[in-house]
């Protein structure tokens, strides 16, 4: 149930999710948005939110649990996992360009600790001797 309602607040937030054209312009056009999203992914997005383990237990009683018509309505259940791994694949290039976006400042923070080191070394040796 709540995996269904994440599911639904994903389709209703994809309708008002801007969106990138081809010439890097930020789309927020509502009904070019709402286009693009219906001809795009929402088909994908409405049968993975559609309710096909109520319609299992409806349809097969408790012996019949390992026919072949049963496991083809597990079958139907793909979508959802299309849906989870195109979700996954997102959040990974999140991730990465994150780590590319604060990667020229993790390298000046080197750079400063080792200018810092070579500096401190060469005033020892200045000190010692």
């Amino acid at each position: 149930m709540l995996e269904d309602s994440i599911f639904l607040i994903d389709i209703v937030l994809n309708f008002f999710t801007g969106y990138y054209d081809q010439n890097n312009n930020l789309i927020m056009d509502k009904p070019k948005i709402a286009t693009k999203y219906l001809k795009g992914w929402f088909l994908l997005d409405f049968v993975a939110l559609f309710p096909f383990d109520i319609i299992i237990k409806l349809i097969s009683d408790q012996e019949d649990q390992g026919t072949t018509s049963n496991k083809l309505l597990r079958l139907l259940r793909l979508p959802r996992l299309t849906k989870i791994s195109k979700l996954l694949e997102i959040a990974k290039i999140k991730f990465i360009k994150s780590i590319i976006r604060n990667l020229g400042y993790n390298i000046q923070i080197v750079k400063m600790l080792v200018i810092m080191l070579y500096s401190n070394h060469l005033f020892s040796c200045y000190w010692f001797f």
